[in-house]
């Protein structure tokens, strides 16, 4: 129980934070010196991101409900294990994209000076 409760923490904190990092600071700038096709994948990765906060409050309740019960029904079981599984799938495709598509044209598009202040919003996050 402990480590689905620090499990479903880390989820909460991690993911609103990195949801911000890249919607508030990264996507921005990126949109405004955007290459080519940019804007698609990032309206791709902002619909992952509200794709995530729903299953993730789903998935809470989920296990809040284990937690306090002991145990879930059938179909909670399946229901949790049916979104659990999309998570998995939709962070897997969500990181790829990152990293084969947003960061590289991050790291050609925006200079120093602004990937340096990306960094910095990035560390005020985490204070």
């Amino acid at each position: 129980r402990s480590a689905v409760k620090a499990a479903l923490q880390y989820f909460h904190v991690g993911g609103e934070r990195h949801t911000h990092d890249e919607e508030e600071s990264l996507f921005p700038r990126l949109l405004a010196v955007a290459p080519n096709g940019t804007c698609e994948v990032i309206e791709r990765l902002t619909r992952d991101h509200d794709e995530a906060g729903e299953l993730h409050a789903s998935v809470d309740w989920l296990y809040t409900a284990w937690i306090s019960n002991g145990v879930l029904e059938g179909s909670d079981q399946a229901d949790l294990q049916a979104r659990t599984t999309r998570l998995k799938r939709l962070y897997t495709d969500h990181i790829l994209v990152e990293e084969t598509e947003v960061f590289p044209r991050a790291a050609v598009a925006l200079d120093n000076q602004i990937l340096a202040e990306i960094g910095r919003e990035f560390s005020s996050r985490r204070k």
